[in-house]
């Protein structure tokens, strides 16, 4: 039903605007139809292909571009455009009618699918490839808009929109389940999860301005709802069984959100803005868990709920202002406060076997409340006095108090308890600068450091462990860019880039003798080369260079299967165009990827990484037929190569296009 809905819209917008195109008698606009044909053949892993470039191999076709306009002599335009291929469900459709200053209406539909690999993790020690799903997951993501506008002058402004979301289909996940042999158990077996979503809002967009001051107000309402099955699936090779546990969740929501804001130039050196927004949230949930066959440990547990509610009310106001320029000098700031309330109640059923006792059904109560109240102040200056050259800095600082109550009740008796209150307090500082000292050259600089720290105080705790033995936690993120662009020949554009980020991460416990450790640390150079060349009238050149070095450690208490995670990617991008004559064009289009990042740890943990080439290559040639007509002719050339998961992924396609635009 919802499918045919679907399509009923798309008709009706085609219907209306044939119908008015037929009807019109005054000028056409620039109109254009681009039939197009594509056929794509795959040796190798089709899914990771599908994955990667977001359409599958065989035929496919119908309308790269559409697009027709109508101007009437009363100012009413008429506009309808898109795009259609199938069997890739990829719609474009949108009619918009208009009158200048007057009101506009506006209707779109969009479609698009997403496709996911099915294929696990990769254990050479067990002898066998990774497990493939086999079953052609995919997501068909769309939304249907239509949208209606007053824009008269001297009125306000208004806006009336509603929305129709979805997002239907399956896809992979990268939480595996369990294979085990003779002993060794390591998770490989992919996951995969069935997705059923959608989202209906209704908007209202008001602007107006009286005298000096701009006053708008946005309102939304949100439907929201989704619907998703998981399927984890364990193996145990060496006994030829296997369990599957099926996870079931259901939620949703109507929420609402207004936006009330004032800003004005009061005067030609003094801006300032003040808004308010309103959020308010009401919630149901259902989980279901059920494992076949039932049993034994850990397999011998369902759970389902009875009724899940949560409801969250939020209060946030702002108050902006900018000063300047005063002799070159811009001076800005504001202050941000917020309240939020958040409580969610579920009552679940666990379905359980114990020794001795059998099947037994405990029911739980499970109660939380979240009250956080925050603090945000923002002040920033720039300065634009010395030549060619503009420096700033800016400052923001945040206060968090957040108060956390859990508990659980298991037939009536207490089972948990903890109120834990946090303290978070943030700093961030930006300093920069662009300079061009010199004609064709820019310079830009700019360093960042965040600094975060959480206190935790666990004020009720009935069962002490994780994770209330996390007495604080800090995390300072520094961040360097700078970016030099000069021309080497007047022909020549060259852009060099570094980027540099480091986050660390530091805990203290609430243990005996208390102890605080280093337990994260990230860090990662970018280096990147950009350069543009036209050495002809005709021809263009341009190329663009990445290497990224990235390493992290974690704090392992001792554990060998954690290990120090340390690699690299490198990309590269090469155009090419020339244009033959004044009706021919050829381009030639040249992708390559790397990445080396496996970390080898077989012994004691799981090898987790990427360790693979991806190469494209893309070969256009365009003639201008006639003056309204042009043929394009695309051939594409993508190989694909894995060396981490045993090679389950490699693929080689080779794709064909064919596309006649027409304008008329």
């Amino acid at each position: 039903m919802v499918r045919f809905f679907r399509i009923l819209y798309g008709s009706f917008l085609i219907l209306v605007c044939t119908a008015t195109l037929a009807g019109a008698q005054d000028s056409m606009g620039p109109n254009a139809l681009a039939p197009t044909l594509r056929y794509s053949t795959v040796h190798g892993d089709e899914e990771k292909f599908r994955e990667d470039w977001w359409f599958r191999d065989d035929w496919a076709g119908g309308f790269d571009e559409f697009r027709f306009e109508r101007r009437f002599r009363n100012d009413l335009s008429l506009t309808f455009d898109g795009r259609a291929i199938v069997p890739e469900e990829d719609y474009r459709l949108r009619l918009k009618i208009g009158k200048e200053d007057t009101g506009y209406f506006l209707a779109e539909y969009t479609e698009f699918r997403k496709y996911f690999d099915g294929t696990g993790g990769f254990y050479g020690p067990f002898g066998i490839p990774p497990f493939e799903l086999g079953n052609d997951m995919h997501l068909d993501v769309g939304n249907i808009l239509v949208e209606a506008g007053l824009t008269r002058a001297g009125i306000p402004k208004i806006a009336l929109r509603y929305e129709h979301k979805f997002k239907e289909g399956s896809k992979s996940l990268l939480e595996w389940g369990q294979v085990s042999q003779a002993g060794t158990a390591k998770n490989l077996f992919p996951s995969f999860k069935n997705v059923d979503e959608e989202t209906d809002v209704i908007a209202l967009d008001v602007e107006h301005d009286i005298g000096k001051v701009h006053v708008g107000d946005n309102f939304h309402y949100e439907r929201y709802r989704t619907d998703t099955t998981r399927f984890d699936q364990d193996r145990n090779l060496t006994a030829g069984t296997g369990e599957t546990v099926t996870v079931s969740e259901h939620y949703d929501h109507d929420a609402l959100y207004n936006t009330f804001r004032l800003e004005s130039y009061l005067t030609e050196k003094f801006y300032c803005s003040l808004g308010y927004l309103y959020s308010n949230l009401k919630g149901d949930a259902g989980l279901r868990i059920t494992t076949v066959p039932f049993g034994p440990e850990p397999f011998d547990n369902d759970w389902f709920t009875r009724a899940v509610e949560v409801e969250h009310d939020s209060h946030v106001l702002n108050v902006n202002a900018m000063l300047g320029p005063f002799r070159d000098l811009v001076i800005y700031g504001g202050v941000q406060a917020e309240t939020t309330d958040s409580e969610g109640d579920t009552d679940a059923v666990l379905a359980e076997t114990l020794p001795g006792l059998g099947p037994v059904s405990p029911e739980a109560l499970i109660v939380s409340d979240k009250d956080k109240k925050a603090m945000e102040e923002t002040l920033g200056l720039r300065f634009t006095g010395l030549k060619y050259t503009t420096m700033y800095a800016e400052g923001k600082w945040a206060q968090n108090s957040i108060d956390l109550f859990e508990q659980e009740l298991e037939d009536g008796a207490l089972g948990f308890e903890r109120l834990t209150e946090t303290d978070r307090s943030g700093q961030r500082y930006t300093f920069g600068l662009n300079t061009s000292p010199v004609a064709g050259t820019t310079l830009s600089l700019r360093y960042r450091r965040n600094y975060t720290k959480n206190d935790y105080d666990n004020m009720v705790d009935t069962e002490p462990g994780y994770s209330a033995f996390i007495t604080s936690q800090d995390f300072t993120k520094d961040e360097l860019s700078a970016r030099l662009g000069f021309r080497p020949l007047s022909w020549a554009h060259v852009s060099l880039m570094y980027q540099l980020l480091s986050i660390d991460t530091d805990s203290a416990f609430d243990t005996l003798p208390p102890s605080s450790v280093q337990s994260g640390n990230y860090d990662a150079d970018v280096y990147s080369v950009r350069i543009l060349v036209r050495p002809a009238a005709r021809v263009h050149l341009a190329g663009l260079f990445s290497y990224q070095d990235a390493q992290t450690t974690a704090f392992d208490n001792g554990s060998p299967s954690v290990v120090p995670y340390q690699g690299n990617v490198f990309s590269m991008l090469l155009t090419a165009g020339c244009s033959v004559d004044e009706r021919t064009d050829v381009s030639l289009e040249y992708l390559f990827s790397q990445s080396d990042n496996v970390q080898e740890n077989s012994e004691d943990g799981l090898p987790l990484g990427v360790d693979n080439r991806r190469h494209g290559l893309l070969f256009a040639l365009s003639r201008q037929v006639t003056d309204k007509a042009q043929a394009r002719f695309q051939y594409g050339y993508y190989r694909y190569d894995d060396e981490g998961n045993g090679g389950a992924d490699d693929y080689r396609a080779h794709v064909f296009v064919l596309t006649l635009a027409y304008n008329f």
